[in-house]
């Protein structure tokens, strides 16, 4: 009891001190702008870009160029590397291994130090341009004489600004505590009543001083002590070495954690005072007033709520689809019956246990026929227990399910990649570009990959056509005409993934076909390619951005609708919290569902009223009967309701339930 509550009360101060200690590395990634009187020689030119590993989430691409010995580092850093090379934070070295991160930035010199990395799991890279910058001139550069500061990041102002755009700051403190502390505190109210108290009823009329305060805690301290360092080895494990937690991947800092060893021991004093407390209240304390009016209402609605809890569960499934999804009332008939699904449940898990156990009361077997009587006459005790799970697992769906909606741009994406894949792929060289740049890019391609180059042909925005330029074997590759030398060429249909790309739906002419080598569309220092294989196959990860080094602050890729993928990513990603922390909260109901049935007498301890408790195997099926059995009838009952109420309220394409 006091081991589930104290890792539940230290995983909301270890929450609370990562994300203090993120938020303070953090603001020292800021950029304290350059003032007039400022040496040129002590000044840092930065210039912030985003780039993304395929299926991944976008993180920021740093250049830096000192503008001498002097100049601020930024943190994480100890020395100006050489030009043309790059630092990579270590969780992307990990996660970018088979995609070519070691090498899509220049030669990779080493790591991103710990104080330089909002937490152990950032994406992040600093990269020294070949050619350093010597002034400030785009929106997404500026001029720094040091990094640091107390406010919260500002885009294109702090090198982390974009991790901290995707977090959703507090959210996770929250979950933690609903999803553990919540289920703990059950856990532990239920858990006590069995063992360390009776009901006032069964001590009445007689001297019973068993359960007196000083006597509950003389029996009790060893095993709330032995909960408590079993904690507190947990704990230290964690503080003892950076830990990375599964289902999230998320690399939990140990440094963040030493230093709040006061919180934790407070967990341990808070854990041990509360298991006590709830032991003598079941020991000493008559059930509260205005828990027993509610009792006395649930009895008497009983039945009605019983017979509404399938017309909320229709309401819940086929409500919204009444309503276009864009229609207020579309959420809100799914939140009504999910509402409603949720209040009635319990009165009709007693009714649906009642009935179990009335047909179990008439079997023959006589430890199935005591289990059925039991659940027969405590069918009201019965389903407050089995609820609480299957009600949880219920507010857990809900959960992944409003999540999912946040994700829903994931599902611009997945037309084109189901069919078409990485086959196409746009490629944008960043800052200005020349021709020579060009053809160098060309030449460090792999020989599957072709290119040709896109713009829009002149004229007024009616009249304008995409302008693809390439040799004739990549136009060819494309099934597009090759015009001759000098002459363009209109075309009407386009096949395969140039037809998804072009996003062909307009009559006349669908694209204009140029002949000429993709550097000669150059035009005022810029240029969009578009990168594609003979065969269809897909473009191996990283051979674009590796090639990509030869402009001078790379490439960015992308095919079409997979801005909307990357910038849907954190938010599946954490999906996975949920999945998590929801599935730990269930384990500890669980377990306290568990107690509460065999407090009730659904145990195998209803076996030696049999006359056969020398029969081990009855006594491991009457557990079955009235414990497992029921719990695990609520957590399938919760996934189905839960699945089919919630789904209608989620969008099309996203796999998070």
């Amino acid at each position: 009891m006091s081991l589930l509550l104290m890792l539940a009360l230290a995983a909301v101060v270890a929450t609370v001190a990562v994300e203090s200690a993120r938020a303070t590395r953090m603001a020292e990634g800021g950029f304290v702008p350059v003032v007039e009187s400022t040496p040129a020689g002590e000044a840092t030119v930065v210039k912030m870009t985003i780039d993304h590993l395929r299926g991944g989430r976008q993180y920021s691409v740093v250049f830096l160029s000192p503008g001498g010995p002097d100049a601020p580092l930024p943190p994480g850093v100890d020395e100006w590397p050489r030009p043309g090379t790059a630092l990579v934070s270590p969780e992307l070295l990990r996660e970018g291994a088979e995609q070519g991160v070691s090498e899509r930035y220049g030669d990779v010199v080493g790591t991103i130090g710990e104080p330089g990395l909002a937490d152990a799991s950032e994406l992040l890279v600093y990269v020294r341009p070949a050619h350093d910058l010597t002034t400030a001139r785009e929106a997404d550069e500026a001029v720094v004489s040091e990094f640091g500061g107390s406010r919260p990041p500002v885009p294109f102002q702090n090198v982390h600004w974009l991790l901290a755009n995707q977090d959703a700051p507090g959210a996770l403190v929250w979950l933690v505590a609903l999803c553990l502390v919540g289920p703990s505190l059950w856990f532990v109210l239920v858990a006590t009543r069995p063992v360390l108290g009776r009901p006032r009823r069964q001590i009445a009329g007689r001297d019973d001083t068993s359960h007196h305060p000083r006597n509950v805690v003389g029996a009790t301290w060893r095993p709330v002590s032995l909960g408590v360092a079993a904690a507190a080895v947990v704990v230290g494990w964690f503080a003892a070495s950076d830990r990375r937690l599964p289902v999230v991947d998320y690399v939990v800092g140990a440094s963040d954690l030493r230093d709040q060893w006061w919180a934790f021991a407070l967990c341990a004093i808070v854990a041990s005072a509360v298991v006590l407390c709830a032991g003598m209240r079941h020991a000493n304390c008559a059930f509260p007033l205005f828990a027993r009016a509610l009792r006395g209402i649930a009895r008497r609605t009983h039945r009605t709520a019983a017979a509404l809890f399938p017309w909320f569960v229709l309401l819940a499934v086929g409500g919204p689809h009444l309503f276009s999804d864009g229609h207020p009332a579309h959420l809100l008939t799914g939140y009504a019956g999910l509402t409603g699904t949720v209040v009635t449940m319990p009165a009709a898990i007693a009714a649906t246990a009642a009935r179990i156990g009335r047909w179990l009361a008439r079997r023959r077997r006589p430890s199935t026929s005591a289990v059925g009587v039991r659940i027969v006459a405590r069918s009201a005790a019965v389903a407050r227990q089995v609820s609480v799970v299957s009600i949880y697992v219920i507010v857990v769906l809900f959960t992944l399910g409003m999540q999912s909606n946040l994700a829903a741009g994931a599902v611009e994406a997945d037309p084109f990649l189901d069919e078409y894949g990485y086959s196409m792929v746009e490629v944008h060289p960043r800052g200005e570009v020349s021709a020579g740049d060009v053809s160098d890019f060309i030449a460090a391609l792999p020989e599957d990959i072709h290119l040709v180059a896109y713009g829009q042909t002149e004229g007024n925005a009616v009249d304008q056509q995409t302008e693809l330029t390439g040799i004739c074997p990549a136009l060819e590759s494309l099934a597009l005409p090759c015009p001759p030398p000098g002459h363009s060429t209109q075309v009407d249909t386009v096949t395969g993934a140039l037809t998804a790309w072009l996003g062909d739906g307009n009559s006349g002419p669908t694209a204009t076909v140029r002949r000429g080598a993709p550097p000669s569309a150059v035009e005022d220092g810029s240029i969009t390619l578009l990168a594609f294989t003979d065969d269809g196959s897909d473009i191996a990860p990283g051979s674009l951005p590796t090639a990509g080094t030869t402009f001078r602050f790379g490439i960015a890729t992308s095919v079409p609708g997979e801005t909307w993928y990357t910038g849907a990513v954190p938010h599946m990603e954490q999906a996975g919290w949920i999945v998590l922390l929801g599935g730990l909260g269930l384990l500890a109901l669980v377990l306290g569902a568990g107690l509460g049935l065999a407090s009730l007498g659904l145990g195998a301890a209803t076996v030696p009223h049999t006359g056969l408790d020398d029969r081990r195997w009855i006594r491991w099926l009457t557990a079955v009967l009235g414990v497992v059995l029921p719990l695990v009838s609520a957590v399938v009952a919760g996934l189905a309701v839960g699945y089919l109420t919630v789904l209608p309220m989620a969008p099309d394409g996203i796999d998070l339930l």
